[in-house]
C-alpha cells in the first residue's frame, strides 16, 4: 500500500513517498565530494596554522559559533542559487 504524502492541488495528483525517493545519486555524490574538497583545502594549504585556529574556535562562545554557522549556511545557499541560475 502506498502512503500519500502531500496532495497536489495544481495537478490534482497526489505526491507519493516513492516520488520523493527519486534521487539523482550522481549529483548527490558529486556534491558530497566537492564539500570534502573544500573542507580539505585549508588543512592542506595551512597545515601549520590549523591547530591554532581550531583551538581559538574552541574557546569562542556558542552564540558566535552559531552566527558563523548561519553565515556559512546563507553563503552556501546563495552559491547554490547562483549555480542553479546558470544552468541551461
Amino acid at each position: 500500500m502506498r502512503t500519500p504524502i502531500i496532495p497536489r492541488v495544481d495537478t490534482g495528483r497526489v505526491l507519493w513517498l516513492t516520488d520523493l525517493m527519486n534521487i539523482d545519486w550522481s549529483l548527490l555524490i558529486a556534491a558530497v565530494g566537492l564539500a570534502l574538497v573544500f573542507e580539505g583545502i585549508p588543512y592542506f594549504l595551512f597545515a601549520e596554522r590549523m591547530p591554532g585556529l581550531l583551538a581559538r574556535m574552541a574557546v569562542q562562545p556558542p552564540k558566535f559559533l552559531r552566527f558563523i554557522g548561519l553565515v556559512a549556511i546563507i553563503l552556501g545557499l546563495l552559491v547554490i542559487s547562483f549555480g542553479r541560475s546558470l544552468s541551461l
